[in-house]
């Protein structure tokens, strides 16, 4: 039986690359769509690890959809988040369908 992916009006894969983790990190990704937390780090969307450099995760978006978007990717290390420095990624979310989200790990 293989698990059903996240879906909604529209759907957007995330990947993230080129960043370093250590054992026990993980990514997340949080901006000011509600669907990402709303900048609140508790609430960001945690990825799934693919390898040493690469994360990705799938969100289903409805209340952002047809908006322009920012968002970050954090890593969590022990209780804390270190936010990607830089000013972070800017998109627009489609009305409906599916993209992938493709960003290079800012340093």
């Amino acid at each position: 039986h293989q698990e059903e992916l996240p879906h909604g009006p529209c759907t957007i894969d995330f990947q993230v690359h080129g960043i370093c983790t250590n054992f026990g990190e993980e990514i997340y990704v949080c901006g000011d769509a509600p669907e990402l937390g709303a900048w609140d780090v508790r609430k960001a969307v945690r990825m799934e690890y693919i390898n040493a450099a690469n994360w990705a995760t799938t969100v289903p978006f409805d209340h952002s959809r047809n908006v322009d978007i920012h968002y970050k990717y954090l890593i969590r290390r022990n209780d804390s988040f270190v936010r990607e420095p830089g000013r972070g990624h800017h998109r627009r979310v489609a009305q409906e369908g599916f993209a992938i989200w493709r960003d290079q790990w800012r340093t």
